[in-house]
């Protein structure tokens, strides 16, 4: 089992989501630990994998259960599924508008 110093745990380590694949609905058959289905449209389907940023660090080092995080999730398990639908959905229109800002046309890639 792998150890890190508590201290530099995540100070070097930036977790990042990346775009992993765009399938369509009747392509998709499973996801991978860490990967969250993003819908573009009624046909489409975006991987998005997130990466683990300390897997190798133990359990305690890492994921601190603090105050905050508690509550977080007692409130979240509190949650119905369709509740959690509701809060977690993003509408197709606002991924294409922020992909249209952070993104550089084709021409302005050099």
């Amino acid at each position: 089992m792998h150890s890190c110093d508590p201290s530099t745990c995540m100070s070097s380590i930036k977790p990042t989501a990346r775009l992993v694949a765009v399938c369509q609905k009747e392509q998709v058959s499973s996801f991978d630990k860490r990967q969250i289905p993003i819908n573009i449209d009624e046909n489409l389907i975006m991987k998005l994998q997130v990466d683990d940023a300390c897997i190798t660090c133990d359990h305690h080092c890492c994921n601190k259960k603090t105050k905050k995080y508690e509550t977080f999730i007692n409130g979240y398990k509190k949650l119905t599924m369709e509740e959690l639908n509701e809060a977690l959905c993003v509408p197709s229109t606002q991924i294409k508008e922020y992909i249209l800002h952070s993104v550089p046309c084709i021409g302005c890639r050099t």
